[in-house]
């Protein structure tokens, strides 16, 4: 069970902050989404082969690039925030 204590001077919103971080790291919600209904055992099998063939074409994509194509979207990704929008202006 995931406990998060709220300390006395700390805002709420930081706490619920806290307790989605700690969910999210659990792999709670993920697992819950997994289980919310039956799924066939063959079911499993297609979506976890179809899981591994996108892994295998992206590595195989990456693995295609030349070493100056990879730095250029690496440098790229990293730019962006990390849920994958890019940087707003201030």
């Amino acid at each position: 069970m995931i406990q998060i204590r709220v300390k006395k001077s700390e805002d709420v919103g930081r706490a619920l902050k806290r307790l989605k971080k700690a969910v999210d790291r659990e792999g709670l919600i993920k697992h819950i989404r997994a289980t919310r209904y039956f799924e066939k055992p063959s079911e499993k099998k297609r979506k976890k082969s179809a899981r591994a063939r996108a892994r295998a074409r992206s590595l195989a994509r990456r693995a295609a690039m030349t070493p100056a194509e990879r730095e250029a979207r690496d440098a790229q990704l990293s730019a962006r925030s990390p849920h994958g929008r890019p940087p707003r202006d201030r």
